[in-house]
């Protein structure tokens, strides 16, 4: 419960009689990260994992930015497809309408690796963009500021 944690079932029966409503949200038990809610939209947690997870589209080659897309689900909610992790994907306005109107189809493996399949049946698999990346510095001099070691 939030703001409490786990509990017990007497609380939870007499919290259930009063309430107009659950949402009931299923976390890692290691880590605590929300994978999946009994609700269409996800949590705000599972927004901001996705949108950093993604960066961008996951359609092949778009890179429209996370923030300018939809949080799809790669098996539909009204087909029984859960709002977790491990079913949603950012997609823009445009893939989302292709992805759900025409004959591409997407497969969500683990870690977010997406597979599409084109109408011709060709596959392209998408990554997420790594956890780690280094920038150079445009302003670094290492002629003026030597390694330390």
């Amino acid at each position: 419960m939030v703001g409490y944690g786990p509990c017990d079932t007497t609380t939870v029966r007499l919290l259930a009689k009063q309430a107009k409503g659950w949402v009931r949200v299923f976390t890692d038990p290691v880590t605590g990260t929300p994978h999946t809610v009994d609700r269409y939209r996800p949590s705000n947690r599972q927004a901001l994992f996705l949108g950093i997870r993604d960066e961008h589209c996951r359609f092949p080659g778009c890179r429209r930015p996370a923030r300018k897309c939809d949080i799809d689900h790669t098996i539909p909610y009204s087909e029984g497809g859960a709002t977790c992790l491990c079913n949603l994907e950012h997609l823009c306005e445009r893939h989302h309408t292709v992805k759900h109107h025409t004959d591409w189809e997407v497969v969500q493996l683990p870690g977010g690796v997406l597979r599409f399949i084109a109408p011709t049946r060709r596959v392209h698999t998408t990554r997420p963009p790594g956890a780690v990346r280094f920038v150079p510095d445009p302003e670094y001099d290492p002629a003026t500021d030597p390694a330390p070691f």
